[in-house]
């Protein structure tokens, strides 16, 4: 048997052609030329044309059983969706795109880090400024740690530097294994609406 899909969609409905049904719901027009070939449906099944004497058990595909079909593919597709699919399709939906943006933000944040500032660049820093200091500046200098002590004890920039980069990575992995989960769980429950919607075209469990 030849397979003939070339020519699919360019039947016209006439009294001559007839609706080939297919287990995903479709119904799939033919002509009385193709009696006994195979063509494909639009979901990509080979479906097999009866011969001359079966095609008169078929529907014919004039107008009204045409727009019937059309009519209960898109209602079945637009049930699916109506309820807490639909709902918590879309939520799924805003936490991917809210996911992505947050970990795009955390990575432009964390680009702009320059962590070559380590805690021995800060020491180097420290000694070259000391190199700098005549004797009157060291001595001011010893006076005021001895009267005044080094002050609050605060974190080191380079620490800060670093402690916030890693903030940044960490926040970057967060947000992507959320958006994966997300986008997962949103094709599954897609998939199952679009099971169930053939499951309903077909009448099958």
């Amino acid at each position: 048997m030849g397979l003939d899909h070339a020519s699919q969609p360019k039947i016209e409905v006439s009294s001559m052609n007839y609706l080939l049904s297919c287990h995903c719901g479709r119904n799939t027009i033919v002509t009385r030329s193709q009696a006994g070939q195979v063509v494909l449906c639009a979901c990509g099944n080979k479906l097999s044309v009866p011969t001359l004497r079966g095609l008169k058990e078929l529907p014919p595909a004039d107008a009204l059983n045409v727009y019937r079909s059309s009519s209960t593919t898109l209602q079945a597709a637009e049930s699916a969706w109506k309820g807490w699919r639909g709902i918590l399709v879309s939520l799924l939906a805003t936490i991917f795109v809210c996911s992505i943006g947050y970990g795009a933000w955390n990575l432009f944040q964390r680009l702009r880090v320059d962590t070559s500032y380590t805690e021995e660049v800060e020491r180097q820093a420290g000694r070259e400024l000391i190199d700098k200091m005549d004797l009157h500046a060291l001595n001011d200098t010893f006076y005021q740690f001895t009267k005044v002590g080094v002050g609050e004890k605060s974190l080191p920039p380079f620490k800060f530097i670093q402690d916030y980069a890693q903030q940044c990575e960490q926040a970057i992995y967060y947000s992507m294994g959320v958006a994966a989960v997300a986008a997962l769980g949103a094709t599954v429950l897609m998939m199952a609406s679009l099971v169930g919607s053939r499951s309903k075209n077909t009448g099958t469990p």
